[in-house]
């Protein structure tokens, strides 16, 4: 059991963007805002159902392709987002707990890609959530404590590459999305946010 989540965590570690701490504390930085909305489909063939010996657990497991959906601006994204991430799409693998017939929590991890208005791949990173859950409760807020049905929350980050930058940047975002799901689990649309920046390294004046 240890050697399988040592794998997912290795391969997790080689394949994603890490947040550059010790390149944040040292190196002069300027953020850009990154506020879009979205209109999603994604789709699979056949999902995959799966119990746990030990305790009779049920996972639903989830194969799924978003097909390129429009990222829309929102009132405080930054010129820069603005005219580069123009669309949304990649895959992504879903596992979701079924316990005493009732969805439960679940989880999201996968690759999306952005691209600009000629196509051109401008970002590549990968995606975490958390799936029935909503990231914020009392005392921050009046949300749901324990489960949110059909939301989804977590991160977005890997690199930009934007001609106007002229160099490699960070994008670190939030992503939040309220989804369906048909009944035979093989097509699915949510509506969407993603909040967060670009992070581009600066010289000092």
């Amino acid at each position: 059991m240890a050697d399988f989540f040592d794998s997912i965590v290795s391969n997790l570690s080689a394949r994603v963007t890490r947040f550059p701490v010790n390149e944040l504390r040292e190196q002069h930085v300027c953020m850009h805002n990154v506020s879009k909305t979205f209109e999603a489909e994604f789709h699979q063939d056949v999902p995959d159902i799966q119990k746990c010996k030990e305790d009779g657990c049920i996972t639903y497991k989830d194969y799924w392709t978003l097909s390129p959906c429009r990222l829309d601006t929102y009132s405080c994204d930054s010129d820069i987002s603005r005219d580069s991430f123009k669309l949304l799409m990649g895959s992504w693998v879903a596992a979701t707990a079924l316990h005493k017939d009732e969805i439960g929590r679940g989880v999201d991890v996968g690759r999306l890609q952005m691209r600009d208005s000629q196509n051109n791949t401008v970002f590549n990173g990968i995606m975490s959530g958390n799936i029935n859950v909503e990231s914020h409760h009392r005392p921050v807020s009046r949300s749901r404590d324990c489960f949110a049905k059909n939301h989804r929350e977590g991160e977005l980050r890997g690199v930009v590459e934007i001609n106007e930058l002229k160099q490699k940047a960070l994008l670190l975002v939030q992503y939040a999305m309220n989804v369906e799901i048909n009944k035979d689990r093989t097509r699915g649309k949510a509506v969407g946010t993603l909040e967060g920046s670009v992070i581009v390294a600066c010289r000092k004046s």
